[in-house]
């Protein structure tokens, strides 16, 4: 195992690792341009990156339970 240094964000009284934060930050705005039906190229580079990029994989679970969410509305 490669040895890492975590950058921690004190928010909301509680420490959070700075990666939690821009991936909360990522989700939400993906959330935020499904929601309203955004057909903006902002929109469309986000479904590129999900489509792309290896590192998201820590959100698959997140954006699987907000699809069945959505979905059983």
């Amino acid at each position: 195992m490669i040895p890492c240094i975590v950058l921690l964000i004190y928010f909301q009284e509680t420490y959070i690792p700075l990666h939690c934060l821009v991936f909360q930050m990522y989700f939400d705005k993906i959330a935020e341009l499904t929601m309203s039906r955004s057909d903006t190229s902002l929109f469309k580079e986000v479904l590129v990156s999900l489509a792309k990029d290896s590192g998201l994989h820590p959100l698959v679970p997140y954006f699987s339970y907000f699809i069945a969410d959505q979905v059983l509305q």
